[in-house]
């Protein structure tokens, strides 16, 4: 009985020790890893991340005009009237916004703020755009230009026009008044386009419009 208990005595030790060293050398040759136990983040760890994903988070930069062309040309065209002529408009646009500020104070009535914008000199603000011009040359034997607001300086067949100085955020108009031919069979352009030239800060600035274009008859 004594020697059945000394042998089971003996296995159990002989199973203990093995396991121990298998604890030992089976880590070392990469068999078995112990998992490492996962430590939770600190609160000031917390509050570093979500500082620093305020800090790193990009937003979208504000919509602002092309401050290398500031200028825009829009052009609106009348039918075909009695007389055989047209009224085609011409609007030059300085999209830049002014840097001068009226001298408003918090706390101005409605009357009072208006009259400080009134009384604010934008032709002198940087952002203008100086000695604005446009020009464009008929190319329709048919087409001549009969009125024009402001003046033209035309020579033969190539018209120019003088529209001064163009504050911020403001426009200068141009209004022609064509001869058109009375019938047309396919589109026909009247001239070569329009174009438009100003200085702004000491560089050259400029912006064009399509050609006048007459429909054919019957066009919807």
């Amino acid at each position: 009985m004594m020697t059945r208990k000394s042998r089971l005595y003996t296995s159990v030790s002989l199973i203990v020790s093995l396991t121990m060293l298998l604890q030992l050398v089976l880590p070392g040759i990469g068999f078995w890893q112990p998992a490492p136990a996962a430590a939770a983040p600190l609160a000031q760890d917390v509050a570093s991340m979500a500082d620093l994903s305020g800090e790193t988070a990009v937003s979208a930069p504000p919509t602002t005009p092309d401050v290398r062309q500031p200028l825009t040309l829009s052009r609106v065209q009348s039918t075909y009237q009695a007389g055989g002529t047209a009224v085609i408009t011409y609007t030059l646009r300085n999209t830049l916004a002014p840097t001068i500020r009226p001298e408003a104070e918090p706390g101005d009535t409605i009357t009072d703020t208006l009259a400080a914008i009134s009384a604010a000199n934008f032709t002198a603000d940087p952002n203008t755009v100086r000695g604005a011009s446009l020009s464009l040359q008929l190319t329709n034997a048919q087409t001549s230009l009969l009125a024009a607001d402001p003046p033209a300086d035309q020579s033969g067949s190539s018209l120019a026009f003088n529209l001064g100085d163009i504050p911020p955020l403001s426009a200068a108009t141009l209004v022609l008044t064509m001869t058109i031919p009375s019938a047309t069979a396919d589109f026909v352009d009247l001239d070569g386009g329009a174009a438009a030239y100003g200085s702004w800060r000491g560089m050259g600035v400029s912006a064009a419009a399509s050609p006048i274009r007459l429909a054919p008859d019957g066009f919807a």
